[in-house]
């Protein structure tokens, strides 16, 4: 009996995992993880550089940690496990609830968060985010209230400065008959977290994005959109697991720039709203993995009247040819989250509207205008959509070859904030 059961105990863990390793190599392989935000890992392939360089074993390694067999089972476990031992769980149901703050760690750098080009392989990267999440590399923890997460801000009149500087310097290299359209973008903090639970924790992003606006060339037209945000406060503007907003709230950002912009916009009556039938959890879940916020998934909203007809294209770097993609990805491609609108942050896109009218605009962005851009589309003939964090030509240039005559600069405040936000502007123009 003793001699059997020291057999088994040798043979049981070699069995385990010889299983673990077969389950891993031939069950089905998910390409995207919801619950981190980002795509899966791929087999790579082998070649004599790849092996001799250990970029090779290096791609295994992450492969067969991505895709190890019941790996989300395992997680979920885990962060169960964390939250009974180590957290303080929210009352979901408990309104004055004082709340949490969750530490989150910074993840290894990306060649594309260092301002390197682009992966070859963009869309099977294990480092670039669905849901991208690098506005939320300022903060030091995400506050989860009521079962909603929330980011402090902490910008300055230094840092506001700084962002205004970048885009002045842009606008001095552009033709005087350009119009220039700046719109910062707040965050759900400042609408939907009571004052009394983080006073003193959050600056005022309101008192923040007036300061970046009196500090702009008066040649840039700016448009405010804080307090048409506060008049609809009770509606569903921003995601209650992600940090974006929502397309609700983009909309009535809509609203107000079309009288900067000079264009009649289409009313919400005729907007056709559309929920996506499955919830999700978004990029502040990701980050915390914070039960209450399992318990509170959000939905997508998205209206399409105003592209009926459009095409969209997009590129990776400037020797490809454009390749086709969508305006909004109904059919998960990216997740069923915020990657729902425009898809992935592309370096590059380009969207050709059915109207005909020379209006050629040009939007520098973060991923908080991605839900905003569609409703654009039946009012500029072409919409070039870039990113500032992937971009990969001059401004000057660009405007020039692409005959655009209108650009408008889009942040979130907390992305204005940042010194790598202002820094890559910079770049854009040397």
């Amino acid at each position: 009996m003793k001699n059997k059961l020291i057999i088994f105990n040798v043979i049981a863990p070699f069995v385990l995992i010889i299983g673990i390793m077969l389950g891993t190599f031939f069950s089905n392989k998910e390409s995207i993880s919801e619950l981190e935000k980002r795509k899966l890992a791929i087999l790579p392939e082998l070649t004599l550089n790849n092996w001799m360089s250990g970029i090779f074993s290096s791609s295994v390694e992450d492969y067969l940690s991505d895709h190890v067999i019941c790996r989300n089972s395992f997680i979920t476990l885990s962060d169960n496990c964390k939250e009974l031992y180590n957290f303080k769980l929210i009352s979901p149901v408990n309104p004055e609830s004082d709340g949490v703050l969750v530490k989150i760690k910074t993840t290894r750098k990306s060649k594309m968060n260092e301002g390197m080009q682009p992966p070859k392989d963009v869309p099977n990267s294990r480092a670039l985010l669905l849901d991208t999440n690098q506005e939320l590399v300022s903060t030091e923890g995400i506050y989860i209230y009521d079962s909603c997460a929330y980011q402090f801000f902490g910008g300055s009149k230094n840092s506001a400065s700084r962002y205004a500087k970048s885009i002045n310097t842009i606008i001095s290299s552009l033709s005087d008959s350009i119009r220039v359209y700046a719109l910062l973008v707040p965050s759900s903090t400042e609408f939907f977290l009571p004052k009394d639970k983080y006073k003193g924790k959050s600056k005022s992003e309101e008192a923040n994005i007036n300061y970046v606006y009196s500090k702009l060339s008066p040649k840039i037209r700016t448009t405010n959109i804080y307090n048409r945000l506060a008049s609809h406060n009770r509606e569903y503007l921003y995601f209650k697991t992600d940090h974006h907003w929502t397309a609700r709230g983009a909309y009535y950002a809509y609203l107000e720039f079309s009288g900067t912009a000079g264009f009649v916009p289409t009313p919400l009556s005729e907007m056709k709203p559309t929920f996506m039938k499955s919830s999700f959890l978004g990029s502040l879940y990701a980050l915390t993995r914070h039960l209450s916020l399992k318990g509170n998934p959000d939905r997508i909203e998205y209206f399409d009247k105003n592209f009926n007809g459009a095409k969209a294209y997009f590129k990776m770097k400037p020797s490809e040819n454009w390749k086709k993609t969508q305006i909004v990805n109904k059919k998960g491609e990216y997740g069923i989250g915020y990657g729902v609108f425009l898809g992935i942050d592309y370096p590059i896109m380009k969207i050709e509207g059915s109207v005909k009218n020379g209006r050629n605009l040009m939007v520098i962005k973060d991923s908080y205008a991605n839900a905003f851009i569609p409703f654009l589309v039946a009012h500029f003939e072409k919409i070039f959509v870039a990113d500032i964090r992937y971009f990969p030509y001059k401004i000057t240039s660009f405007v020039k070859d692409n005959r655009v005559n209108e650009v408008l600069i889009m942040n979130h405040v907390v992305t204005a904030n940042s010194p790598f936000s202002s820094n890559k502007l910079i770049k854009l123009i040397k």
